[in-house]
């Protein structure tokens, strides 16, 4: 799988499909595995490029601080080494603050944005999650992994495999508190509800139905004039891995009715 290099830090993406490009940044704590049933899928009609933030998945953790207009800028990297020079942006959680960011800073280069859980803000609990890591890696990381999903998800076969899995790729990646005190620092240096008004690019705003982050979207797509917003029943933060047909479904019909939906009427 390829991995780029930019400003001495290894950034380790996946792709697969051919057509426009679709570029796609996932949440903590997963890598870009969580967007396993999307690339699957859209690899259908696009060229999928999925990248592994800083830190997790293949990607390698730096030693120094950074901020969200790295992360931005480490997929920006791996979409010129790709030759893309406009997606459809998505994101969730992390991911979604960042494709909001390229969107405000870089309006050419996206086509759409889709942010899944769309907060906007700093969170209150980001010094909690640091706290959890240093007092214990394995024990906050699973913890951490099951408070993105509903308790139904997280306790069915499926769910319940799903988190062991990640919880497994996880054991390999920097943790400690260090190491993740840097990625949520990074997930909230800002707020960007002063520009969202500002938002060029079409906008849809995913949430599910037991997101911590639904207040937060539902601020998002009051700011960003013409925005959609879509709630996934019965999910949580991560809804694209809880039901991804519902969730296909709703980029699906956003997209076409963008006239960004290759094949389509």
């Amino acid at each position: 799988m390829p991995t780029i290099t930019r400003n001495g830090v290894n950034i380790h993406y996946a792709t697969d499909g051919e057509g426009p490009a679709l570029l796609m940044l996932h949440p903590l704590p997963f890598d870009h595995t969580l967007y396993r049933y999307q690339i699957a899928h859209f690899s259908t009609w696009f060229k999928v490029i999925a990248v592994d933030l800083r830190g997790f998945g293949r990607s390698a953790s730096p030693p120094m601080r950074y901020g969200l207009n790295d992360i931005c800028d480490d997929a920006l990297a791996v979409a010129k080494a790709e030759g893309v020079d406009q997606a459809i942006v998505l994101g969730t959680s992390i991911g979604s603050k960042a494709v909001m960011l390229m969107g405000l800073d870089h309006p050419d280069f996206c086509r759409a944005v889709i942010a899944v859980g769309a907060g906007n803000k700093p969170s209150a609990h980001h010094q909690s999650h640091i706290d959890g890591y240093m007092a214990g890696r394995e024990n906050f990381h699973a913890k951490h992994l099951r408070s993105v999903v509903s308790p139904a998800f997280a306790d069915s076969p499926l769910g319940a495999h799903l988190l062991a899995t990640m919880l497994e790729r996880g054991r390999a990646l920097d943790m400690s508190g260090e190491g993740m005190a840097r990625t949520v620092a990074a997930a909230h240096d800002r707020d960007l509800r002063p520009r969202l008004p500002g938002l060029k690019p079409p906008l849809l705003v995913l949430n599910g139905e037991f997101d911590n982050s639904l207040s937060g979207g539902t601020e998002t797509v009051s700011l960003v004039p013409g925005a959609r917003h879509r709630i996934v029943k019965n999910c949580g933060h991560a809804c694209c891995l809880e039901d991804p047909q519902t969730f296909d479904e709703h980029v699906i019909a956003f997209l076409t009715d963008k006239g960004l939906m290759p094949g389509a009427r």
